[in-house]
């Protein structure tokens, strides 16, 4: 699971080097994590262009970490958001 925002480069771990690492892997699905149905969107079509096979939202981890960001499991709770998100 990546957050969007570490795809997107806003964020300090800037680990958009994912993009790099998978070339040899097929298929291959990422996992996005986020509430922004505009980034969640930018990411989704950055990894289609580079060639993801399968691109699907967290909305089952139950981390608090992740549950802090009002993304992963706690995003269920919202069902409207998570269709936006869709």
């Amino acid at each position: 699971m990546i957050n969007c925002d570490e795809i997107l480069g806003l964020n300090r771990s800037n680990r958009s080097h994912v993009l790099d690492i998978w070339k040899i892997e097929k298929p291959l699905v990422y996992q996005i994590g986020g509430n922004d149905p505009e980034k969640l969107a930018k990411v989704a079509k950055k990894l289609e262009d580079a060639g993801a096979d399968e691109v699907n939202i967290n909305c089952g981890c139950p981390s608090p970490t992740v549950s802090a960001g009002a993304f992963g499991a706690s995003l269920m709770l919202k069902p409207e958001q998570v269709l936006e998100c869709c």
